[in-house]
C-alpha cells in the first residue's frame, strides 16, 4: 500500500484521541517523528511478552487484542495500542493482531518522548484511556 500523502496523514492523525486538539502545525511535527505502516488481515503486529518500543495509532482498519488466546478488545480507527511500552517500557502484554487491512502510524519510545516535552497532557492521556480498557475487560477487578 502506498503511503498517503502528509496532508492526509495529518488529517487521520487529528482525528485519533490522542491528536484532536492539536492544529495542523503541531500535527505536521508529528507526522515527523513517526512511521506509516501497514498491515494484512491475520498479520501480527505485536506479540505479547516482546519489548518492541512503539505506539500504534489506528488509521484505518481494525485489529484484535488477546491474551492466551482469548480475544480482550478490538481496536479500530482512531484507538491506539502499545502504550505500556512506551510510556512504562513494560513488555507488551497482548498479543495484536490485525483483523481486517489496517494502517497504523508508529511512534517510536524516543519519539513520543520527543512529543511529550511539547505536549505534556500526553501521558496522561494514554493512562486515561489504558484505565477505560481495563475496566471494559474486567482485568481492573483482579
Amino acid at each position: 500500500m502506498e503511503a498517503d500523502p502528509p496532508g492526509d496523514l495529518v488529517d487521520a492523525l487529528s482525528s485519533t484521541a490522542l491528536f484532536v486538539g492539536l492544529g495542523r502545525k503541531d500535527l505536521l511535527t508529528v507526522v515527523k517523528l513517526g512511521k506509516e505502516l501497514s498491515f494484512r488481515p491475520g498479520e501480527k503486529i505485536v506479540e505479547a511478552g516482546e519489548g518492541d518500543i512503539a505506539l500504534y495509532l489506528i488509521l484505518e482498519g481494525k485489529v484484535q487484542m488477546k491474551r492466551e488466546g482469548r480475544v480482550l478488545s478490538e481496536l479500530s480507527r482512531g484507538d491506539f495500542f502499545g502504550e505500556m511500552a512506551v510510556v512504562h517500557g513494560q513488555p507488551r502484554s497482548t498479543d495484536v493482531t490485525a483483523v481486517e487491512p489496517t494502517r497504523c502510524f508508529a511512534l517510536s519510545r524516543w519519539s513520543f518522548e520527543a512529543l511529550v516535552r511539547l505536549f505534556p497532557e500526553l501521558p496522561m492521556m494514554i493512562d486515561g484511556e489504558l484505565a477505560r480498557r481495563l475496566r471494559d475487560t474486567g482485568e481492573a477487578s483482579r
